[in-house]
């Protein structure tokens, strides 16, 4: 019987304590209840200040470019979801009590209670919300430029196509050539081999890059360093070049293309490991001369030729629509497209600013003009495919489409020509009549370039905010814009200043120097 009764009075005994101490919680609930609320706040107070410093780190990783990690933006959506809670719940305690005093009781137990528990919560945020790194790099995307069409899929294409595939695939062969003339669309096979590649796990990973007609060492390192997701420390181009090469030279098999290549260049300056040994990485140049692959010790060299006349009318025909479906019109439009010779960049150009007409009169004024123009100072196919330009840069309907065209010359070849850019050329130059607020002028611009897209005269850049001007066509708006009506004055790699006589008429001026040390005192300009 004693056993029995200390048992059960054990029992009760931690009954009796378990019930006060539950009375306790729920009185300390009412009695406390300011207390609590009052200490939620600064808990509110020092959680928003942790989330500020939080939400800074993410704005400054997102300015770099970097993925935020999934934990911190959860945790941040759950810190303003007890935000808000805190506030109604502040907001309700407000209205049913006056200066602390809550004559409602079963108001201040639930207001007590709720505080309590918010304040334990609020303490676990805080708790989580110490990280480590809020983000993380993300490796860089196939940067490849926005097609305007799909000729490769021509015939005439797809054998080169595969031919080049095949070459990639030897084991023997590490360094490949595309050639052809300006126009023919080698840029547009390097990128399609690269995503071709890339498709099919022949590589891990395809860098690429553009050299043009005056080869800046660092900007080649710095676009091949962007595909590859490798940081450039170095100020001199030797130790970039020994960092890229390093990473090339890694376990992973590397494609590299080199894109527009006109004359000679060392590989290993940039950073391109180039050697039989370098089983892992595989190069492929492209340049309007066999003779530079010759130089450069290409292994194997492939031709892109212009298209086969079915193809050439076939691309026509899908860039100018409708517009030739008559029988009358399609005689002359046959005879347009002949007259482009084939060249993918011609038939686009004069496609694009013809589509849009749909008078026969203006296709045989066209077509007039195409059989007898030639630029001067530019011999065989090439004045062929120049006139075809610079028809298309005729036929645009107004002035202000055609000095849009023309101040993109002025950028650099190869250029991400930024419409921001342009839109402070037309404002500076009080190109734009009627435009009495940026924002006008903006969607001015804006209209202006998607004009000069659609008639293919710009190619789609690398980003929302951006364009590109084929070099044909740059060469072409550079012979243009040289024109004494307009008085642009255009020079790359120049090592001292114009002579007078050259830049007195200039009204438009753009110099890429290269050491120039002494600058006129005056300019004699319009």
């Amino acid at each position: 019987m004693e056993v029995i009764s200390t048992v059960v009075g054990k029992m009760v005994e931690q009954i009796t304590e378990r019930l006060f101490t539950s009375i306790r919680r729920q009185i300390g609930y009412f009695v406390h209840y300011k207390e609590n609320i009052n200490d939620l706040k600064d808990k509110v107070d020092n959680l928003g200040d942790l989330r500020g410093r939080v939400e800074g780190e993410v704005d400054r990783a997102k300015n770099n470019g970097d993925e935020i990690e999934d934990d911190v933006l959860k945790w941040l959506s759950k810190v303003n979801k007890m935000e808000e809670d805190v506030k109604k719940l502040l907001e309700d305690e407000n209205r049913r009590c006056f200066r602390g005093w809550c004559p409602d009781v079963g108001s201040c137990y639930r207001l007590g209670k709720e505080g309590k528990k918010k304040i334990k919560a609020v303490i676990e945020l805080k708790e989580g919300g110490e990280f480590d790194t809020v983000a993380h790099h993300v490796p860089p995307p196939d940067i490849w430029f926005k097609s305007i069409t799909d000729y490769n899929d021509f015939e005439s294409r797809v054998l080169v196509f595969k031919k080049i595939m095949e070459a990639l695939r030897d084991d023997e062969s590490y360094i490949i050539g595309i050639y052809g003339m300006g126009g023919v669309g080698k840029t547009r096979m390097a990128e399609e081999i690269g995503k071709q590649a890339k498709k099919e796990n022949l590589f891990d990973e395809v860098a690429m890059a553009c050299v043009s007609q005056s080869p800046n060492i660092r900007k080649i390192q710095g676009e091949l360093a962007d595909c590859l997701d490798v940081k450039l420390d170095s100020e001199s181009e030797i130790g970039r070049a020994g960092k890229l090469s390093t990473r090339l030279k890694n376990e992973k098999k590397n494609l590299v293309i080199i894109d527009d290549i006109w004359e000679q260049i060392n590989l290993k300056e940039i950073g391109i490991p180039f050697a039989d040994s370098i089983k892992g990485c595989k190069i492929v140049l492209t340049s309007r001369s066999q003779g530079v692959f010759l130089q450069m010790g290409v292994q194997k060299c492939f031709q892109i030729g212009f298209l086969l006349e079915h193809e050439a009318w076939a691309l026509f025909k899908k860039k100018v629509g409708n517009s030739i479906d008559s029988p009358e019109m399609q005689s002359v439009a046959e005879g347009v497209c002949k007259e482009c010779a084939g060249l993918p960049l011609a038939i686009l150009a004069v496609g694009g600013v013809l589509m849009k007409y749909k008078n026969k009169n203006t296709w045989d004024d066209a077509l007039e003009q195409l059989r007898h123009s030639r630029l001067s100072n530019i011999d065989g196919m090439e004045a062929t495919l120049s006139s075809r330009i610079e028809l298309s840069y005729n036929f645009l309907e107004s002035a202000d489409v055609k000095y849009c065209f023309l101040l993109c010359c002025l950028f650099q070849e190869d250029a991400e020509i930024s419409t921001d850019d342009l839109v402070r050329y037309v404002v500076g130059m009080r190109l734009l009549r009627n435009m009495d607020t940026m924002e006008k002028a903006r969607n001015r611009v804006h209209m202006l370039v998607d004009t000069l897209k659609t008639s293919s005269l710009l190619l789609e850049g690398g980003n929302e905010n951006s364009v590109k001007m084929h070099d044909v066509i740059r060469d072409v708006a550079i012979s243009i814009a040289s024109k004494e009506e307009h008085g642009f004055l255009v020079k790359t790699g120049v090592k001292q200043w114009p002579e007078k006589d050259e830049h007195e008429r200039c009204k438009v001026l753009s110099l890429r120097c290269e050491n120039i040390h002494e600058l006129p005192e005056e300019l004699e300009c319009p």
